[in-house]
């Protein structure tokens, strides 16, 4: 597969606007949990009380999961990629992982800071929150990106 062809560009444009899409809806989000939260039509939640709690566990829980899991199995299927021969079921398979990469992190960031207005600003919440923003930097989609994670592995080099 070549670095950069018109095909390519076409599947990092699709995964960009998965990818910017994701950080908008959880800017918009942050604002309307904010202004809910501001103006009393949504009371904050004791990050103490049972509810709290459990909010807590399962957003902990969700993020500590689904973020190793997503880059895992992206890497997992661009192994699997690499040893594709044509190029079109190259792209679509890569296009098809990246964007539920994508998605699963973007989730998992717009639960953390919605949790995080809703708690009344629980601050270990917005480390949840900082936690997934940096998985998702790394889910970034860029043709290099793509260009490296496709190319096949050689059997005989050293993994450390």
């Amino acid at each position: 597969m070549e670095q950069s062809t018109p095909r390519s560009r076409e599947v990092i444009r699709h995964l960009n606007y998965f990818y910017y899409g994701a950080m908008a809806l959880t800017v918009a989000i942050a604002a309307l949990c904010y202004f809910l939260l501001v103006r009393g039509i949504v009371p904050a939640i004791d990050p103490l009380s049972v509810q709290g709690q459990v909010l807590q566990y399962i957003v902990i829980f969700s993020t500590l999961l689904a973020l190793p899991g997503a880059l895992y199995l992206h890497k997992r299927a661009c192994v699997r990629l690499s040893a594709q021969t044509d190029e079109e079921l190259q792209l679509v398979g890569y296009r098809r992982s990246a964007r539920l990469r994508i998605l699963v992190i973007g989730v998992e960031l717009i639960c953390s800071v919605a949790l995080y207005y809703s708690l009344g600003g629980y601050h270990p919440m917005i480390w949840l929150a900082a936690i997934a923003a940096i998985g998702l930097y790394f889910s970034k989609p860029t043709e290099r990106k793509m260009f490296l994670e496709l190319q096949p592995k050689d059997p005989n080099a050293e993994t450390y």
